[in-house]
Parts: C-alpha cells; sequence; structure tokens
C-alpha cells in the first residue's frame, strides 16, 4: 500500500515536471502561436475626400493638380480598456524581394521616382496618444509639385503601435511586438496611359538567408503599378547553351519607379569562379522584355561564400546549424510528449490497482 502511494506521488511529480519543461520550452512556435493570438487592439479609417477616382476603394485614389494642397484625415480607434500610442509615417511605396508593393519600409527611393510620397507629405503629429476606448484623428498634409507629372505617385500612411505601448519602453528588448496599418495614397494626375519599361541592373554576387547567391536588380523606370509580372531567369557558362541555374518567379507586384531586389540562390555550393552570363526574360501583359547580363564569379568570391555558407571540409552553415536546431527541437518535444503519454498510462493503471487492492 505504502509502496504504491510512493510510486504514485513519484508519477505525479515526474509528469509535473515534464510539462512544465513542455511548457516553457523556449521555442519560436510557442511564441509565435501565442502572438497570433494577441490582439491587435485598434483599427483605422480613411475619409475619403471628394476628388477621390474610386469611391469603392477604403485607401486614397486622389485625383490630384500640379501644386494642390491637401490635407487627408485617418481616424484611429482604440479598442482596449487602456491608452495606447500611435506612430504615424509616410512612406514611399518600393518593391521587396518577393515581389510585393512595400508601403513599410522608409528611406527607400529609386533614382526614377519623379517625386517621393515621403517628401510630399507631412504629418502633423508623427507621434499619438489615443486614450482607452477612443479615437483621435490623424492630419497628413500633401503638398504636389508645381511641375505637372503623367502616371502614379504611389505611398502609404502607416500607423504602428506597439504592443504593451502604456508601459515603459525596454531600450534592450531583443524583440519587440509591433502590429501596424497602411492606408494606401495613389495620387495621378490624368489618364494618360503609361508604357511599361524596365531595366535589369547587373548581376553581383551575394548572400542570402546564409545561401550563395547571384542578386539583380529588376528596375521599374515607369511611373505605373506592374501587376502579375512574369521573370525567368537562367545563369549559363560564358559560351554556354544549356542554363546552369535558372529561376521562374509569377505574380510579382512592383511599386511605379522602383528596384526589386532578385535572387537567384545556387543552391548548398557556389558556382565555380569564372565567367557566366545571364538572360532574364520579363513577361507583363502579353509583352516581352530580353536582358542579357554578364557575370563574373572571382576566386576570392567564392572562398568568402564557402566560409559563409558551406564550408568545404563539410561543416554545416549557418542555416543548416539553424535547421538542424530546429529539428532536435521538435524531436525533444515529440519524446516528451511521449513520455507524458506513458506516464499518464502508468499513473492511471497503478491508481486502478490501487482501487483493485483496496477493494
Amino acid at each position: 500500500m505504502k509502496k504504491r502511494r510512493r510510486v504514485n506521488r513519484t508519477l505525479t511529480t515526474m509528469l509535473a515536471a515534464i510539462l512544465a519543461l513542455a511548457l516553457f520550452w523556449p521555442t519560436s512556435v510557442l511564441a509565435a502561436s501565442q502572438m497570433m493570438h494577441d490582439t491587435v487592439g485598434f483599427y483605422v479609417r480613411a475619409d475619403i475626400p471628394e476628388n477621390q477616382i474610386d469611391t469603392d476603394m477604403t485607401y486614397f485614389d486622389l485625383r490630384v493638380s500640379p501644386g494642390m494642397k491637401q490635407t487627408l484625415n485617418i481616424e484611429v480607434f482604440n479598442t482596449t480598456n487602456a491608452p495606447m500610442e500611435a506612430l504615424v509615417e509616410a512612406i514611399s511605396a518600393s518593391t521587396n524581394r518577393n515581389g510585393i508593393i512595400d508601403y513599410r519600409t522608409p528611406g527607400i527611393h529609386d533614382e526614377t521616382l519623379f517625386a517621393p510620397f515621403s517628401e510630399l507629405a507631412v504629418v502633423r503629429t508623427p507621434h499619438v496618444t489615443v486614450e482607452a476606448n477612443a479615437s483621435v484623428i490623424v492630419l497628413i498634409d500633401v503638398t504636389m509639385p508645381d511641375a505637372p507629372y503623367e502616371g502614379v505617385l504611389l505611398g502609404g500612411i502607416t500607423i504602428t503601435k506597439r504592443q504593451g505601448s502604456d508601459q515603459a519602453i525596454d531600450e534592450d528588448a531583443a524583440v519587440e511586438n509591433v502590429y501596424s496599418y497602411v492606408v494606401g495614397v495613389k495620387l495621378t494626375e490624368s489618364d494618360t496611359a503609361v508604357a511599361p519599361a524596365f531595366e535589369v541592373l547587373g548581376a553581383e554576387v551575394s548572400i542570402v538567408n546564409h545561401q550563395p547567391a547571384i542578386r539583380y536588380g529588376v528596375r521599374n523606370r515607369a511611373p505605373l503599378i506592374i501587376k502579375n509580372l512574369a521573370v525567368q531567369l537562367d545563369i549559363y557558362d560564358k559560351n554556354g547553351e544549356t542554363p546552369i541555374l535558372r529561376l521562374e518567379k509569377q505574380g510579382v507586384d512592383m511599386a511605379p519607379n522602383s528596384v526589386m531586389p532578385l535572387a537567384a540562390i545556387m543552391g548548398e555550393k557556389p558556382l565555380p569562379a569564372g565567367q557566366y552570363r545571364t538572360q532574364m526574360i520579363l513577361t507583363h501583359a502579353g509583352e516581352v522584355w530580353s536582358f542579357e547580363v554578364p557575370l563574373s564569379i572571382s576566386e576570392e568570391e567564392v572562398a568568402t561564400l564557402e566560409e559563409n555558407t558551406v564550408v568545404s571540409n563539410g561543416a554545416a552553415s549557418p542555416a543548416q546549424r539553424d535547421e538542424s536546431l530546429s529539428l532536435a527541437f521538435a524531436v525533444i518535444i515529440a519524446v516528451l510528449l511521449l513520455i507524458i503519454q506513458a506516464l499518464i498510462f502508468l499513473l492511471v493503471h497503478s491508481r486502478k490497482n490501487q482501487a483493485q487492492a483496496v477493494a
């Protein structure tokens, strides 16, 4: 009888310890799951003005004129029971490496851009405080250039709330949860059609996500929003006819007058030093653009890639080490779950035996 009770106490203690270990294991999966269930706690609404072109849109799609001045209103609603702080920014649209128009990254202005939206728009109060269960109106003054232009100027008003913004800011925090909304701003002066125009800005050896790569810049030269662009890239030996590396990308969107960083991953090992050529084909709305770009890879560049990606002696790269670590965590969690199930079974079985003995 006493022995069974000791077994029960031991099993219960082990079960509690393993459950605690499993619950507090520092994996990104648990952190991501927690973040997904956090409540944003605020929303925004644009006050659509009379010069809106498409009144069905919830962003600003405005007909403007040279030298025109206009104030845009955006209402920020706090749906929580505590005050919140928000940062309001006017950001020029750019194109990220995934082929998506980006309204959240400031300071990216291509040289072909007629006028950056971030220089046309001034947020009157960049830092706002919204009281609990209340709202405030943010004012953005937009001043158009005196010179006329054709096509589209594109940007966005980004409203960002820091999670727990009613608490003191921890300058040493490594990770800070942030939530934001973007209200797009599209400015056009006329309906004059603009022809698409592209160019490729050379090729260079690079490292992307700990992998050896060739990086290109694909430029949209036109003041035109590009939707559903297809990219095919083939790398050949300088005099070769069979591609040794191919990249295909569909559904690319590009902001007007922007450059998309495009990376062709070499694989586990970099290409050998030598002379190569790249054939890039862009397809948009039935039109095709073809570019040939020379590529030179030096012995020094190969050595740098090998040192920072896959080591020649077979040692794992940082990416491979991260993947192995994640796999190890997954295996440990799986083993812990199996142990928990086994302990629960033993605990239940032991209690049944104890009940039978008492009876």
